[in-house]
């Protein structure tokens, strides 16, 4: 019997392109001196285009070790962020999911940046999370359209310009939108999580009675004990 090596069953063009891109892999990866370099990232490039779960894997590990590093290396994580640049994210009907994995990954990434614009970065995250639900419906795919409601709710939250209490708003929305899904029954960790996002959206709210705002979070915050 004849192995196959994850290009079998497919249209002899795509076939052709995967194997392009693993000569490539290959090519790049054999010339790469460090995981900054030119060379890395090109690499890299063709490994999502052959195994985006694994790529994605690696791209999660390089992006989280340069931004929990002590002291952190935000710099090495800023130039992580732009692999992604030339990755048709969603352009694939074959890769949907997994494409929706990465904006997600990516936007969660784009958050805590410390460099570039604070508020281009933000716009970025929502825009790949926003992207991201296009696959991650609420019918199909439950935990992940939730955990991206929460991740959408903390990005409008963090906006540093425009009105800072429609942002909010919208911030409480998704917050509550996650809610239909992580209920304290079947998720207790995540229920108070969003608990705790909801108090402090609340607390932040610099609009309206701001005793009602306080009263509001005290009650929310009660919810998790």
């Amino acid at each position: 019997m004849t192995r196959c090596n994850g290009l079998c069953g497919i249209n002899p063009r795509r076939k052709r392109v995967g194997q392009d891109h693993e000569w490539w892999l290959s090519h790049w990866s054999a010339r790469t001196a460090t995981p900054l370099d030119r060379e890395a990232s090109l690499a890299w490039y063709h490994e999502y285009s052959v195994d985006p779960e694994l790529a994605l894997k690696s791209w999660d590990r390089l992006a989280k070790s340069a931004r929990t590093s002590k002291p952190p290396r935000m710099s090495d994580h800023f130039a992580f962020l732009q692999w992604w640049e030339p990755v048709a994210l969603l352009s694939d009907p074959g890769r949907l999911q997994a494409n929706a994995k990465g904006l997600v990954s990516k936007g969660v990434e784009l958050v805590e940046a410390s460099l570039g614009s604070r508020n281009l970065n933000l716009h970025r995250a929502i825009a790949g999370y926003e992207a991201a639900l296009r696959v991650y419906t609420e019918q199909e795919f439950p935990r992940d359209w939730a955990g991206t409601q929460n991740n959408l709710g903390i990005a409008w939250s963090d906006l540093p310009i425009s009105d800072r209490s429609e942002n909010l708003r919208r911030a409480i929305g998704y917050y509550e939108a996650a809610l239909r899904v992580y209920t304290v029954r079947d998720f207790p960790q995540d229920w108070a999580m969003m608990q705790n996002n909801l108090g402090v959206a609340w607390n932040d709210m610099a609009v309206g009675g701001r005793s009602e705002n306080l009263l509001i979070s005290s009650q929310v915050s009660r919810h998790m004990r």
